[in-house]
């Protein structure tokens, strides 16, 4: 009887996948919020671009990625889950989208006159899009850390 581990110390595979499960839900959540805000933004102060492509970019972006992970939530709270290999993928897209998206903006804007109402809210624009990238790109790692777990 000695020689037993304690189970106190000892943490079963579904215990220890918890964290980055919960961690991936929040940052899902997180991501739709920044995304409807970015939306919000885009709608209500009717952002100029002088090139249609990059008003795409932006509407595209942002509300494709809303749709997107949306899903991706509700397949977090499913048994199965979602591959986490597909996740990894559809993540980095949505990072380099996001990305590109605040930083045409910001290059845009910057030709403007800085004390204009929409000069200041495309800057707000363009760096709520890279801040949503670089929490798809966090959920990135943490889709790629629970293919590894699937692994061992």
């Amino acid at each position: 009887m000695d020689n037993m581990p304690s189970r106190q110390f000892q943490l079963t595979r579904k215990e220890d996948e918890e964290p980055n499960k919960v961690a991936g839900i929040i940052l899902k959540i997180i991501q739709i919020i920044c995304g409807f805000i970015c939306l919000g933004l885009l709608r209500y102060y009717h952002l100029l671009f002088p090139y249609e492509s990059r008003l795409y970019l932006a509407i595209i972006t942002t509300g494709g990625f809303i749709l997107i992970s949306g899903v991706l939530l509700l397949g977090s709270f499913m048994k199965q889950g979602n591959p986490p290999t597909q996740e990894a993928l559809i993540n980095l897209l949505g990072a380099a989208m996001y990305i590109a998206t605040g930083a045409t903006t910001v290059d845009l804007y910057l030709r403007y006159d800085i004390h204009s109402e929409s000069t200041r809210v495309g800057f707000v624009f363009g760096g709520l899009a890279i801040v949503t990238g670089f929490l798809y790109i966090a959920d990135t790692f943490l889709a790629v850390r629970r293919q590894r777990d699937d692994e061992l």
